[in-house]
């Protein structure tokens, strides 16, 4: 995703609304929050339960096991389970920190939207890559970004 473009420019003024300090924020909507860092960090442990995590500025890098997987601007990582991880801020500064939004993901509600699906349409669920793991990180889709957007902006 362009990281110039309209959305991910009101995402980032949404976050900055949002994180006058640095650090991890739950917001009053419950299961979700926003995030402010200022300078780079070496790899530190951290414990990331089932969530997807947007960012809208910098550069983050997360060690789960022997995988790497970076994540910046117009990115997301997304966990399906709870993992042990190392975690390293690679791109951020006080002029332009490292600025995310992270939604928990509810793996009962999950589970029971895809039960659903599949009684519906059995073909629904074919399996993408032999090697399937429970993080993952991909450029964001406009959907996905503007329902962070939105949740944003209720706050």
């Amino acid at each position: 995703m362009n990281p110039g473009n309209e959305k991910m420019v009101r995402l980032i003024e949404l976050i900055e609304q949002h994180t006058q300090k640095e650090d991890f924020f739950l917001t009053p909507l419950g299961n979700f929050g926003v995030m402010r860092e200022s300078h780079a960090h070496n790899k530190k442990p951290a414990l990331y339960l089932p969530l997807i995590i947007i960012v809208g500025q910098g550069c983050k890098v997360c060690y789960a096991g022997n995988q790497i997987y970076e994540y910046g601007a117009g990115d997301l990582l997304v966990t399906l389970l709870p993992i042990p991880v190392k975690t390293e801020i690679v791109n951020a500064s006080p002029e332009k920190p490292f600025l995310a939004a992270a939604a928990a993901i509810d793996l009962n509600r999950l589970s029971n939207m895809l039960l659903q699906i599949e009684n519906a349409d059995r073909s629904a669920f074919q399996p993408v890559t032999v090697n399937p793991s429970s993080i993952f990180s991909t450029p964001a889709k406009d959907k996905l970004l503007d329902a962070f957007i939105r949740l944003l902006e209720t706050l």
